[in-house]
């Protein structure tokens, strides 16, 4: 098992973390918010949180990804979950650093993400179990 569509995504996703890393670093190193103007404050909050919503689903995501690819034969079902999540992380991403609030790409970043936490862990627990 050498895992080798996992490891494609699994580069992929760093660098959507490294990414997202360099739009925090970027707004720290000019300063930050000032402290007075709120909506200024409510963006940097949201370009940070970006990027830690990232550290906590890319990891398990990642895991999930290896489990599939180790339960399944077919690789292009492998890829589906593949870009299913990184199309998901990607556009979360960017919703939450282009705007604050609701957006159409945190939005559908999110369902795609628990989608496939959902599909892929249920398509892992039926494979393994014997049923298919």
């Amino acid at each position: 098992m050498t895992l080798q569509i996992t490891a494609l995504y699994t580069a992929l996703m760093a660098l959507l973390m490294l990414v997202l890393a360099y739009v925090v670093v970027k707004q720290r190193l000019a300063g930050g918010p000032d402290a007075s103007d709120s909506e200024a404050c409510e963006r940097f909050e949201s370009i940070v949180r970006a990027h830690g919503n990232a550290a906590e689903y890319v990891p398990i995501s990642l895991l999930l990804l290896a489990a599939i690819e180790n339960s399944f034969a077919n690789t292009g079902l492998v890829h589906a979950f593949g870009l299913l999540i990184l199309l998901s992380r990607i556009g979360h991403g960017y919703g939450m650093v282009t705007t604050v609030g609701r957006s159409a790409g945190r939005f559908y970043g999110t369902i795609g993400s628990w989608l496939y936490l959902f599909a892929g862990s249920i398509a892992v627990l039926v494979v393994q179990s014997g049923l298919i």
